[in-house]
């Protein structure tokens, strides 16, 4: 039978340390250490945060993209669309001019019939032919300013929220309004439909979840302290993400409210926090990792416009393969969530655990709104300006330091097992050393006696 483990008071006896193992396994993680900080500095140099700043008149309220147009709304009641060139973005050529009756508050393209909203400040959805800037009609019925705009199910319906506590739909084609949503006696700042259900974020520092069928108030979610500015959803789940005036960002759970819990009283809690701004969270947005990557891959491709049937599509990747095999590290957050805020920052954080990931800073006002096209996050900002950030760029960088920090800790732990080994063995050392003493004691004193007799 094979020997039985010797055992101490607390369990079995802890493994035997290979002390040059070890140490080597020390030498290769400090050799990473610095090949990793190296690459760092080197990417810091060779690629800035913001690509590019474009400067308007009045402060930015709302921005869009759309085949490569970037439109800006502000308070000046000028809506421009401007067609990006390159990934950078660092020149642009006007596409699109108009002016509403009042100051704009919310853009939205509808693509397939080229028409472009606006939310104004009277209540008034303007309608512009996008191809031509030709004003083409308004969708009237809101008495307060319009606070968001959102595509409907098909190519000419069109939601809204506003300050007068009402969701409507709309038939853009037809110029009218099918159903109103009174959500409560606040200010709705935000909504999104879903699967049946309307999530509407309010001024009472709720989001309240309407039946879209019924219209009857089915959940509403508690967290925030202050007004909730903006809200978005993320289908897996599905889970809400929210921006509020307490300087805090909310995740939860979406869908249908459990009736065992209460049904239409029941009231839904945080699932995850996302601290760090020092102000007003004004605008969220989500970049699904897989998404993104597979666009600057070039595998979200169709065939080009005009080519003949079965013709294969070309994939065109924007991004080199050491970079893209960064990006695929399993360690890297399936869901980022972008929040801008009055404190003039713009974080990036891990959906999961709410840890922040980047911090941009460039604006000097409030950030006021996101979009994102082609690798590219374009933010705008009560200080008159847009600004482009390379979110692939920023993304890498934050698996590099993700990397960094995990060799870090795991340097030092290999370093506390090689110190705890080395103090033990001096331990046992000491202990042999002081039997030394009275062995030869005892000799002695056999010696001698053997001597008197």
């Amino acid at each position: 039978m094979p020997p039985k483990k010797k055992k101490g008071k607390d369990g079995p006896a802890p493994p035997v340390v290979d002390v040059e193992e070890l140490q080597l396994r020390i030498s290769q993680l400090a050799e990473d250490i610095f090949k990793t900080k190296n690459k760092i500095e080197v990417r810091a140099k060779d690629y800035a945060d913001s690509l590019s700043t474009f400067d308007v008149p009045y402060p930015v309220t709302s921005l869009a993209v759309n085949d490569g147009v970037l439109y800006a709304a502000s308070l000046d009641r000028a809506l421009v669309g401007m067609r990006l060139t390159g990934i950078d973005a660092t020149t642009h050529a006007e596409r699109f001019n108009a002016g509403a009756q009042a100051p704009i508050f919310c853009v939205q393209m509808l693509p397939d019939v080229d028409i472009i909203c606006a939310g104004t400040e009277d209540g008034v959805i303007q309608l512009w032919n996008s191809l031509t800037s030709a004003s083409i009609g308004a969708l009237e019925g809101h008495t307060s300013r319009v606070s968001q705009l959102r595509i409907g199910e098909t190519c000419d319906r069109l939601w809204s929220s506003s300050h007068d506590g009402t969701v409507k739909h709309w038939a853009v084609g037809a110029r009218s309004c099918l159903r109103s949503y009174p959500v409560c006696d606040f200010q709705v700042s935000a909504f999104v439909v879903h699967e049946g259900l309307l999530y509407a974020s309010c001024w009472d520092s709720t989001v309240r979840v309407l039946n879209v069928k019924s219209a009857e108030l089915e959940q509403i979610f508690r967290g925030h302290e202050h007004i909730i500015h903006d809200i978005q959803l993320n289908p897996v789940g599905p889970t809400l993400f929210t921006a509020g005036g307490d300087y805090l960002a909310f995740s939860w759970k979406g869908g249908p409210a459990d009736a065992a819990v209460g049904g239409l009283t029941s009231e839904a809690k945080p699932l995850q926090t996302f601290k760090g701004h020092i102000d007003t969270v004004f605008c969220i947005h989500l970049l699904v990792l897989a998404d993104f990557i597979a666009e600057l891959a070039g595998e979200n491709v169709m065939a080009p416009e005009g080519a003949l049937a079965g013709t294969a599509p070309v994939a065109v990747s924007h991004i080199n393969a050491e970079d893209l095999e960064i990006l695929r590290d399993p360690c890297m957050p399936e869901l980022i969530v972008i929040t801008g805020s009055d404190d003039r920052s713009i974080r990036l954080f891990d959906a999961s655990n709410g840890q922040c990931l980047l911090v941009l800073i460039g604006h000097t006002d409030a950030v006021s709104s996101f979009s994102v096209d082609n690798g590219v996050l374009y933010s705008g900002s009560y200080d008159r300006s847009i600004r482009s950030w390379q979110l692939q760029e920023a993304l890498i960088r934050i698996q590099m330091r993700r990397t960094l920090k995990s060799f870090e800790a795991q340097k030092l732990e290999a370093e506390m097992v090689l110190e705890a080994s080395s103090k033990k063995k001096k331990k046992k050392k000491g202990k042999k050393e002081e039997m030394k003493p009275h062995v030869m004691s005892d000799s002695c004193n056999r010696s001698n006696k053997s001597t008197l007799h």
